[in-house]
C-alpha cells in the first residue's frame, strides 16, 4: 500500500510557476469564503434594517452552493500538492476554470433574487474577471468576460420578456424600471465597458508580471549554471583538500608516535626528579643524624661529654628523625590514596577547626582573619578527616605567604550545585611560571619555611576522590586566592 502523506512531509520542488499558481488558487479559495459571508452579511442586513423584500432563501440557497464547490476546490488543491512536479500547471487551470465559471452563474442567480438589472451589485462581475487574469490565459479572460456578459444580458432579457419572473426590490427602486429600455441598454453599455477594459487592465498587468516571471526562471537559469560551475571547481578543490587532509593525517599520526615517546621520556626524567627529590630530602636528616652521632661517639671516647651536652645532641637527632619519619608518612599518603571515610560533613565546621590548627601562627606573624561562612550551609557526604588535612594545608600556606603580617579570608557558599569554599590572602603571589607546577610532587616555592612540596599534591588528589576541583588565582605582590568546589552529591571515587 502506498503511504499516505503526512503533515510533516516535505512537498515535491515545484517549479516558481507551479509554486506562485498553487499560492494564487489559495488566494481565490480564501476570496470565495469572504464573498459568501459578505453576501450572507448583505442580505440580512437589508432585509432586516432597511426591509428590503426579496426572497433571501434562495441567496442563502446559492451561498450554501458556493460554500460546497469552494470546499472541493480546497480539497482538489490538496490532492495537487501532492502530485509530482510537471503536472500541476494544466490541473490547477482545468480546476480555476470550472470553478470561475461556477461563480459566474452563482453570482447571475443572486442577482436574479436580488432585483436583476435593478441591483448595483451586479458589477461584481468585475472580481470574477480579476480572479481569471490571475491564472488563465489572457484569451480565455476575454472569453470570461463575455461569457459574463452574455448570462447577464440572457437573465435581463428573460426577465425582461416575461419568462422568468422580475423580483423586484421593493422600497429601494421603481418596480418598472427592469422594463425601460434606455436605463436597460445603459446598464448594459456601462457593465460592458467595465467588464472588457477591466480585462485589459488585468491582463495587461498579469502578462507583465508573468514576463517579469520568465526572466526571472531565465536568469536563475543562468545563475545556476554558474553555480553548477562552482560546484565544480569546489569538487576539485575538496579532492585537493582530501589528498592535503590524508598527508595531514599521516604527519599528525607521525607527531602522535613522537609525542608518545616524548611523554615516556618526560615520565622517566619526572620519575628520576622524584627519585633524586626524595634521596635529598632524606638525606639532609639523616646527614645532620650521622654529624651528632660522628659527635657523640668523638666525646664519649674522650670521656668529656657533660649531660646537657648529650641531651641536646640526642633532640637535635630525634628532631631529624621526626621530620624523615614525616617525609616518608606524607609520601605513604600520597602513594596510598586511602579511601575517604565517608559521613555528612559540615563545611563550615571543618573549616573552623582547620583555622584552630593555625590560629597560633597567624597571631605571631599579625595577620588578620575574615570569615565570611554561609550560615545553614548544606552538609556533604565526604571524609571530615581529609577535607581537614586539605584546608589545614591551604590556611598555612595561605599565612606563610604573608611572613609581614596580611588579611587572610575564608568563605563559603553555594553555587551551581557546588559548595565553594575559598582561601584567600594579600602574600606576595604566585609567579605565572609556577603556577602550572603548584600540585607537582616536591615542588615548593617556600623560602624562609622548611616544605617537602607534597600539600598541594595531596590535597589535589583528595578533592579529586570527592569528586570536586581546585582552582587557583594569583597575581604577583597582591595575593592569592585556592577556592575548591564540593558536589553537594557527590559519588565518591574508591
Amino acid at each position: 500500500m502506498t503511504a499516505k502523506p503526512n503533515s510533516k512531509e516535505q512537498l515535491p520542488s515545484y517549479t516558481p510557476e507551479e509554486s506562485a499558481l498553487l499560492v494564487r488558487l489559495r488566494v481565490i479559495i480564501n476570496m470565495r469564503w469572504i464573498a459568501v459571508l459578505g453576501v450572507l452579511g448583505a442580505t440580512l442586513v437589508a432585509s432586516l434594517a432597511f426591509h428590503i423584500d426579496f426572497p433571501a432563501v434562495p441567496v442563502y440557497v446559492v451561498c450554501l452552493f458556493m460554500a460546497l464547490y469552494n470546499l472541493g476546490l480546497f480539497m482538489q488543491l490538496r490532492n495537487i500538492r501532492r502530485r509530482e512536479p510537471g503536472s500541476v500547471v494544466r490541473q490547477a487551470r482545468s480546476y480555476s476554470n470550472l470553478h470561475i465559471y461556477l461563480d459566474l452563474v452563482s453570482l447571475t442567480a443572486i442577482l436574479h433574487f436580488t432585483g436583476g438589472i435593478e441591483n448595483p451589485f451586479l458589477f461584481f462581475y468585475v472580481f470574477h474577471i480579476v480572479l481569471a487574469s490571475i491564472i488563465l490565459n489572457y484569451r480565455i479572460v476575454y472569453v470570461t468576460a463575455t461569457a459574463a456578459l452574455f448570462m447577464f444580458c440572457l437573465l435581463v432579457s428573460l426577465e425582461f420578456s416575461g419568462v422568468i419572473p422580475h423580483i423586484n426590490l421593493a422600497g429601494f427602486v421603481d418596480p418598472e424600471l427592469y422594463r425601460e429600455t434606455s436605463y436597460v441598454i445603459a446598464v448594459l453599455i456601462a457593465l460592458a465597458a467595465i467588464l472588457y477594459g477591466t480585462t485589459y487592465m488585468a491582463t495587461a498587468i498579469s502578462g507583465e508580471l508573468r514576463k517579469r516571471q520568465r526572466q526571472v526562471l531565465q536568469l536563475s537559469g543562468e545563475l545556476l549554471t554558474e553555480k553548477t560551475e562552482e560546484v565544480t571547481r569546489e569538487k576539485e578543490m575538496q579532492e585537493k583538500l582530501s589528498k592535503a587532509y590524508q598527508e595531514l593525517n599521516q604527519s599528525l599520526q607521525q607527531l602522535k608516535e613522537s609525542q608518545e615517546q616524548l611523554i615516556q621520556a618526560e615520565k622517566l626524567t619526572s620519575l628520576g626528579q622524584l627519585a633524586a627529590s626524595i634521596a635529598h630530602e632524606v638525606n639532609n636528616p639523616l646527614s645532620g643524624v650521622l654529624v651528632y652521632t660522628q659527635l657523640l661517639e668523638k666525646k664519649l671516647k674522650g670521656n668529656d661529654l657533660p649531660k646537657e651536652v648529650a641531651l641536646e645532641y640526642l633532640s637535635k637527632m630525634e628532631t631529624e628523625l621526626t621530620r624523615s619519619t614525616q617525609l616518608i608518612r606524607n609520601l605513604l599518603d600520597f602513594a596510598r590514596q586511602s579511601t575517604p571515610s565517608l559521613r555528612e560533613v559540615n563545611l563550615n565546621e571543618v573549616v573552623d577547626r582547620s583555622f584552630d590548627l593555625s590560629a597560633h601562627t597567624a597571631k605571631i606573624q599579625q595577620v588578620q582573619v575574615v570569615k565570611e561562612l554561609t550560615p545553614s550551609i548544606p552538609t556533604v557526604i565526604a571524609d571530615f578527616d581529609q577535607l581537614q588535612q586539605v584546608f589545614t594545608n591551604l590556611i598555612l600556606n595561605a599565612i606563610q605567604a604573608m611572613p609581614q603580617g596580611g588579611k587572610l579570608t575564608l568563605r563559603t557558599s553555594v553555587e551551581k550545585g557546588y559548595l565553594k569554599i575559598e582561601v584567600s590572602d594579600t602574600g606576595y603571589g604566585i609567579s605565572p611560571e609556577n603556577m602550572r607546577k603548584l600540585f607537582t610532587p616536591f615542588f615548593t616555592t617556600k623560602q624562609e619555611v622548611k616544605g617537602v612540596g607534597l600539600g598541594l599534591a595531596i590535597s589535589y588528589g583528595i578533592i579529586q576522590r570527592h569528586n570536586g576541583r581546585i582552582e587557583v588565582q594569583s597575581k604577583e605582590k597582591e595575593g592569592t586566592t585556592f577556592t575548591v568546589y564540593l558536589p553537594l552529591k557527590p559519588e565518591v571515587k574508591t
